[in-house]
């Protein structure tokens, strides 16, 4: 991605609240960040952009073609061992950690929501609510609805831990589970789903 000031600011969201809001920037990078299959990583803000420190997993190419499925054929060989036909069925691999440092302008970050938004053919479809992008909108959308300014977002696989500072200038540090992510999703999603149908 483009690159920026090497120092990292606090990040204005009245800079862009007319043209995107934390919810929409974070859904975006989000994106981005799927495509690396980042678990583990921190977002930083930088400059009127992301700074983004993590590791990428490869993953063998059946797992990448169909993570569901084969996870549960893992699941089922290691517990059964049972074996279809005269080949064992795959199993998901991690072939590679590798280290990640991408730095995302506002441009940059304007650009993935284009494409991304041309690519979701159907909005009223259900998204996964684990996935990296839709876990960064809903936090994205909690900060915006505290009116708060992000100051870093770690997430280590299941865990992420938020800290920003609010509108009264107190810097708060919140940690999520998966669990209360998805709760939190939820609320979102129905809040969404009431202002569609009204």
């Amino acid at each position: 991605m483009s690159s920026v000031k090497d120092h990292i600011v606090a990040y204005d969201p009245d800079n862009v609240k007319n043209a995107l809001g934390y919810e929409q920037l974070l859904r975006a990078v989000g994106q981005a960040l799927e495509k690396d299959h980042l678990q583990s990583f921190e977002l930083t803000p930088l400059g009127n952009g992301f700074h983004i420190r993590g590791s990428a997993v490869a993953l063998d190419e059946a797992a990448v073609a169909e993570p569901a499925a084969i996870r549960v054929r893992s699941l089922l060989n290691k517990l059964t061992h049972h074996r279809n036909g005269d080949e064992e069925m795959p199993v998901v691999t991690e072939t590679a950690k590798a280290p990640v440092d991408i730095r995302f302008t506002f441009q940059d970050i304007q650009q993935l929501e284009i494409d991304g938004r041309a690519r979701r053919v159907d909005g009223h479809l259900m998204a996964n609510a684990a996935s990296v992008s839709q876990v960064l909108r809903c936090l994205g959308a909690y900060l915006n609805q505290k009116r708060a300014r992000l100051l870093r977002l770690t997430r280590d696989r299941e865990t992420v831990s938020l800290e920003y500072e609010t509108s009264l200038g107190s810097q708060i540090k919140e940690s999520f589970s998966a669990t209360g992510l998805y709760d939190m999703w939820v609320r979102m999603y129905m809040q969404r789903a009431g202002r569609l149908n009204q």
